[in-house]
């Protein structure tokens, strides 16, 4: 090898050094470089929720609500039986949740503050043992959610999605039960009437195998198609005595009345039906004087014309 080219490797070497040991002063001084975490980004979550866990208590000066699991059965503050839905959407959160960063500085005491005043006190519970507890909180309005553990402030979300985690816990008694009203399938039927505000009626009765309609041109497809949309029938919300709807009960319109007899006779079902003006949704009443809403389109199927269920 020629002096030349000895002083020329030696010169690209020092170079090639040169530049490994910028890269590496510039990767520890960038201000901008991703620090590494030092707590679990898994704090919260639970592998398994539906199984590990038995009980999760929510509380706060406006919210008291007890999820429990007795006998392999979920129920709301040991009166209704949990929503299948909502009972999905919260034990996916609770294994899917986590933290996306910690809260630090003088936003730390300023969140810290309002979770301690308004935040809801979460335990989750497996058998007899308390697993984890925390409060949460935060904004619907920036789609903030915030958790408090052992003094330490939380900013939480669901990867890939952009939703207001902590509002899991702050949903009402009436939103956590079950929505079927009627849990059973028209097998279940002995008959069903339906009576319209007009005075208008259809009566329908098992026979045979089927539910009947006993008109000399009923369609019996039709008539099946009808009556199954009663197939563990529910309503979309549960409405309290609080609600503002009520504030216009004079203005209630009585649309109609749906008799179901059942062949279990706890099951049997009376429902009237009213309309209210300048209202999204159709009300219902029902049982224990219980009060249900149910979108105006849907209902609107339950009280058909006679010739849509003709040949």
């Amino acid at each position: 090898m020629s002096k030349a080219q000895k002083n020329k490797n030696i010169g690209l070497l020092v170079l090639l050094l040169v530049l490994v040991v910028g890269a590496i002063w510039a990767y520890q001084y960038n201000p901008y470089s991703q620090k590494s975490t030092t707590f679990d980004k898994q704090l919260f979550a639970v592998e398994d929720p539906a199984e590990q866990l038995t009980k999760i208590s929510m509380q706060s000066d406006k919210i008291s609500n007890v999820i429990e699991k007795k006998d392999g059965v979920w129920r709301v503050n040991d009166t209704y039986d949990l929503d299948p839905s909502m009972k999905e959407v919260l034990m996916a959160l609770l294994e899917r949740i986590s933290i996306q960063r910690e809260v630090t500085g003088q936003e730390m005491e300023s969140i810290k503050d309002q979770v301690l005043d308004t935040g809801i006190h979460v335990q989750l519970y497996g058998e007899n043992d308390l697993l984890n507890e925390f409060k949460a909180g935060g904004s619907l309005a920036t789609v903030s959610s915030y958790f408090l553990k052992d003094d330490q402030v939380y900013s939480m979300h669901l990867p890939g999605y952009q939703s207001y985690v902590a509002g899991i816990f702050e949903v009402k008694e009436s939103d956590w039960r079950d929505r079927t009203i009627f849990p059973g399938t028209w097998q279940d039927i002995v008959s069903m009437e339906i009576l319209e505000a007009d005075g208008d009626s259809l009566e329908f009765k098992y026979d045979e195998g089927l539910i009947k309609w006993p008109h000399p041109q009923a369609d019996s497809v039709k008539v099946m198609d009808f009556v199954e949309q009663f197939n563990y029938f529910y309503v979309d919300q549960y409405l309290t005595k609080d609600n503002e709807v009520f504030r216009y009960k004079d203005d209630f319109q009585l649309k109609g009345k749906i008799n179901i007899e059942a062949l279990n006779s706890s099951r049997s079902l009376q429902m009237t039906f009213y309309t209210v003006p300048n209202f999204n949704a159709i009300l219902v009443n029902f049982k224990d004087d219980e009060w249900g809403a149910i979108p105006i389109a849907r209902a609107n199927k339950f009280f058909p014309k006679k010739e849509n269920l003709m040949k």
